[in-house]
């Protein structure tokens, strides 16, 4: 008699599937962002658009509940880019 051999898979943690969402968020988020960017150019207002756009849809997948995390993530890139542009320009 052939004994099935089969492996246990590591139980996912809390910490995974959030690793995941917010994987899953930035995906979206820079898929936006370039394509605002090629129609709207280097403007602030693209990356918030971009934002809002990532977030609703990651709502409407089911994915993520709280994206707060991902928010304020992406605040910090908002006010470095702000920043930047200030000082070179």
């Amino acid at each position: 008699m052939i004994k099935k051999v089969f492996f246990l898979k590591p139980k996912r943690t809390w910490h995974d599937y959030n690793v995941f969402e917010r994987k899953m968020w930035a995906q979206l988020f820079t898929e936006k962002k370039s394509e605002l960017r090629r129609r709207f150019g280097h403007s602030i207002e693209c990356y918030r658009i971009a934002k809002r756009y990532a977030d609703n849809e990651m709502r409407r997948l089911g994915q993520v509940k709280d994206i707060s995390d991902a928010n304020k993530n992406t605040d910090v890139v908002v006010e470095f880019s702000a920043r930047r542009k200030e000082k070179v320009g």
